[in-house]
């Protein structure tokens, strides 16, 4: 029975790390996008944009690379501009990945309380008339659709 026991404390500890540890490919996509989104920006508004980023995959039911390849979805995405991540040095590469790990392995931090969207703060943008403002912080205004807001918290979470 004590070997049972054993078994079972060993199998869920590895699953509870299975589950904690991002897929590098998830990492990567998040760090691309802070890059193209937030590069040159503060800590913690590379954070908000790597925050808006998982909360509009969980949102769709999705991973974080197909969010981002979803058309429309970022504006870096949309003009196919990405090839500047692939020509950033590698200490800057490594510093976003950083970045995305973190956000992604501790979602409680997220500074845009359930963002889904943001936008460069000196645009306008018609989609914000069905979203709730969140905040400003550097460069972006960020937003959240009131209505997935409430359907999350009617679930026990974001």
């Amino acid at each position: 029975m004590k070997n049972l026991m054993t078994a079972t404390v060993v199998c869920v500890l590895i699953a509870t790390n299975a589950a904690a540890s991002p897929r590098p490919s998830e990492i990567d996509c998040l760090a691309q996008n802070i890059f193209m989104e937030a590069r040159g920006e503060s800590h913690m508004g590379k954070m908000a944009v790597a925050h808006v980023t998982i909360n509009r995959a969980r949102k769709e039911r999705t991973t974080i690379c197909r969010s981002l390849q979803r058309p429309g979805s970022y504006s870096w995405v949309t003009r196919g501009t990405g090839g500047a991540w692939h020509r950033a040095n590698t200490s800057e590469k490594n510093e976003i990945r950083e970045v995305a790990r973190t956000a992604i392995e501790r979602p409680y931090t997220d500074l845009t309380n359930g963002a889904t969207h943001f936008h460069h703060r000196r645009l306008r943008m018609g989609w914000t008339r069905q979203m709730e403002r969140v905040g400003t912080i550097d460069n972006h205004t960020f937003w959240r659709d009131p209505n997935y807001m409430e359907l999350a918290e009617a679930r026990g979470g974001r």
